[in-house]
């Protein structure tokens, strides 16, 4: 069995999906465009409203057709990494548990132990 790492991007506009083999070789990607919801709600007029649910299944639909252009099995699959647009993000893990959250302007990284440590601009404890 072939061993695969899966990264996602979930960027400003778009959400992305690669599949690199353990020598770094990109084998599949997928890529779509999203839309923000204005917030009406806000004195800003540039704020803006992700749609969770939204993103999620487009992230979803782009990590099942990298896996069929592929022609691979998810069992396949040893590591998922993600990059973000930092706007926040809720991580669970197969047990729905929240592992990792991160919201605008906190630079905090939560463990599965719940542990709490401050993070600094270069991602260094």
């Amino acid at each position: 069995m072939k061993k695969y790492a899966m990264v996602f991007d979930a960027g400003t506009g778009a959400g992305r999906c690669n599949l690199f083999d353990m020598s770094g070789r990109l084998v599949s990607y997928a890529y779509r465009e999203w839309e923000y919801l204005k917030d009406l709600s806000s004195s800003n007029k540039e704020a803006m409203l992700f749609d969770a649910e939204q993103f999620k299944k487009i992230l979803f639909s782009l990590c099942r057709k990298v896996i069929t252009q592929a022609g691979i099995s998810a069992d396949e699959i040893v590591a998922v990494s993600a990059t973000s647009q930092r706007e926040g993000m809720v991580w669970l893990d197969r047990c729905r548990t929240e592992i990792k959250t991160e919201k605008p302007g906190e630079k905090t990284l939560c463990k599965a132990t719940k542990k709490r440590k401050s993070v600094d601009d270069a991602g260094r404890f």
